[in-house]
């Protein structure tokens, strides 16, 4: 976009989905800054596709009916404004696997985002969460690993990498997940609360 208003909001909502905060008050957040986005500039289609992935976390997590309808309509109006945009089949794939939990539907945009975005954390991640939902426990090991390789300094990827590895009983490489996603980013309580349960989990696993 050339509307330097959209850029910033669109900026503003993009820091809160990068950070990977879930909860209300931040989704609200970034929800708020993308529509803004799009009202300031109807023809910006990274800001639709984003807007459709704020929208699609709230509606996994609030399964308010309107949420999840802007999400559709958001990756909608993005592939409707550039049918090749990679970030637009991201936000559909996203959608596709927390709102529809329509996971090969969600394989298929994902690999289309994947000819354009080769080595991106975000949507290694987000295949690897497919696969975890499938059940495909090792691909989904992997694809985080390679994830947390891409973006080391990223907690949320070293918090994702440690809930698919206790889906193995690997307990002790979540430890060392959990230890190193508190050391980047100590301020998260959540996080703390995740190294205490895989902790325990991990002595209990010894005690067996």
């Amino acid at each position: 976009t050339e509307n330097s208003e959209a850029y910033d909001y669109y900026l503003k909502g993009m820091n809160v989905l990068r950070m990977g905060d879930w909860t209300t008050k931040a989704t609200a957040f970034a929800m708020a800054n993308l529509d803004s986005a799009v009202m300031a500039d109807p023809s910006f289609a990274l800001a639709w596709a984003e807007r459709s992935r704020a929208y699609s976390t709230a509606g996994f997590y609030n399964r308010r009916s309107e949420f999840k309808a802007k999400a559709k309509e958001s990756f909608e109006q993005a592939l409707k404004i550039d049918p090749q945009l990679a970030r637009g089949h991201l936000a559909a794939g996203y959608y596709y696997n927390l709102i529809d939990t329509d996971y090969e539907h969600a394989l298929e945009e994902y690999s289309l985002a994947r000819t354009e975005l080769h080595n991106d954390a975000s949507l290694l991640s987000d295949m690897a969460f497919v696969k975890l939902r499938q059940g495909m426990y090792t691909e989904s090991q992997e694809l985080f690993s390679r994830a947390v390789e891409l973006d080391p300094l990223n907690a949320n990827f070293h918090t994702f990498r440690a809930e698919a590895l206790q889906f193995g009983r690997l307990f002790g490489e979540a430890q060392k997940s959990m230890d190193r996603a508190v050391g980047i980013d100590p301020a998260r309580a959540e996080l703390h609360r995740l190294r205490i349960e895989v902790a325990l989990k991990r002595t209990s696993e010894w005690a067996e």
